[in-house]
């Protein structure tokens, strides 16, 4: 069956078939079938060419998760994130409005020539060019038919209603679901379709964010009885794709807002120490198994860099350089404590945020002195810290002591940057 939806989607019985893949995929026991159903699903997304087997896919699947309360395997979920949607619905929508603007702009001057009298520019047709006039245009329509031709108007009400059924399955999860692993992919989902969303709702959204964020930190610190390591790590990782999820909104459209995401930032600010002992932990396997991975956010690292690249090293504007320090020097506190792997990345994203802002070469010299006064690294506010009365003694602590000969060369490369 998988195989006769993947080759054969425009199969007449296809809304049958889809309703027997989700049904077994809708099961608590996650087996190979699964699997295979799951992988023809994305497999349909992938090359639905004219958006109605996808549509029909995900009213299906939004039925059947609202049906079992979203009691669901994650991966069910996941599978959404590879709709052609991201670029193609926004492409179709401009060539659209160029259209319908172009077509309104003739009508409105045969309109204004039809007011003053004059006669619109048409050739006379005999009887006979008519009928071959029509003739031809009922071959062109079959042929287009033959050749399977996407008409753009069709495919785009199509992604439209898809994209309508995507967010209100998304904003659903994250308004009820409190502890749903379903949360992390819901909130991938919008970081992906983020600029397709209605800017009305970009407010109510951050406060969901926001609310879910505490949630998630409330939970970290009750409940370090039953499996501390896998919870720790999976609420972090949540809070985490929060902070992603604020700033991917707030890219491109959201920016008309003005939106301040401070909020955000101390957060992941206020976070990064407890990170230290969580990122040390070899537990991607079994996060897998609760965050499936479709959008290269395959662990905790690439999360947070992520997350670190969307703050501190924006698209648009810059931030602060108290921001930048504060940052710079809580990752290197960071740093002395993780594998050399993300030793390694840590101390190359220090290093570009030297190449960003010329002003922390400061922190790498014991003489020079900026600001007066001590630096607080007990204060979780990258404002308030005095981050520039710092040192980065960690840098040269890891170039002389560190066993890892990765991570003492990237080190030296730290200390002995200059600007070229």
């Amino acid at each position: 069956m998988c195989t006769l939806l993947t080759q054969l989607t425009h199969f007449n019985f296809r809304t049958n078939i889809l309703s027997t893949l989700i049904a077994n995929i809708s099961r608590k026991i996650w087996d190979d079938s699964s699997e295979r159903c799951l992988n023809a699903l994305v497999m349909v997304f992938k090359d639905d060419q004219t958006g109605v087997p996808s549509l029909e896919a995900v009213r299906l699947l939004n039925r059947m998760i609202k049906e079992r309360h979203y009691s669901v395997n994650p991966r069910v979920l996941s599978c959404l994130l590879h709709l052609r949607l991201k670029n193609e619905l926004k492409n179709v929508r401009a060539s659209k409005e160029h259209a319908d603007k172009k077509l309104s702009g003739t009508k409105a001057k045969a309109k204004r020539a039809k007011g003053k009298g004059k006669a619109v520019d048409a050739p006379h047709l005999s009887k006979k060019a008519k009928k071959a006039l029509k003739e031809t245009k009922q071959i062109r329509v079959e042929m287009e038919e033959a050749e399977a031709v996407v008409d753009e108007e069709d495919r785009a009400t199509q992604q439209t209603e898809t994209l309508k059924l995507l967010f209100v399955l998304y904003f659903s999860i994250l308004k009820g679901a409190h502890t749903s692993p379903l949360l992390s992919v819901a909130l991938q989902g919008i970081a992906r379709f983020a600029h397709l969303i209605n800017i009305d709702f970009f407010r109510d959204l951050l406060n969901v964010i926001r609310e879910i964020m505490s949630r998630a930190s409330e939970t970290k610190e009750g409940s370090q009885e039953d499996n501390p390591t896998l919870e720790s790590v999976a609420n972090t990782r949540l809070q985490v794709l929060c902070t992603v999820t604020a700033f991917e909104l707030l890219t491109g459209q959201g920016e008309a807002l003005d939106l301040d995401l401070s909020h955000f930032t101390s957060y992941l600010y206020r976070l990064l120490p407890l990170m230290a002992v969580e990122l040390s932990l070899d537990v991607d396997n079994q996060l897998k198994e609760v965050f499936p991975d479709n959008s290269g956010l395959s662990n905790l690292d690439d999360l947070l860099f992520r997350a670190l690249a969307s703050i501190l090293m924006p698209k648009y504007g810059k931030p602060s350089s108290n921001v930048l320090a504060a940052f710079s020097k809580r990752l290197l506190s960071l740093a002395v404590h993780t594998p050399p792997k993300t030793t390694v990345r840590i101390l190359g994203f220090v290093q570009n945020l030297l190449g960003q802002d010329s002003k922390l070469d400061a922190l790498l010299s014991t003489e020079e002195r900026v600001y007066n006064g001590v630096y607080r690294d007990d204060v979780d506010d990258p404002q308030l810290c005095n981050p520039f009365a710092a040192v980065w003694w960690e840098v040269l602590a890891l170039e002389e002591s560190h066993y890892d000969d990765q991570v003492r060369n990237a080190a030296h490369q730290l200390r002995t940057w200059r600007p070229s």
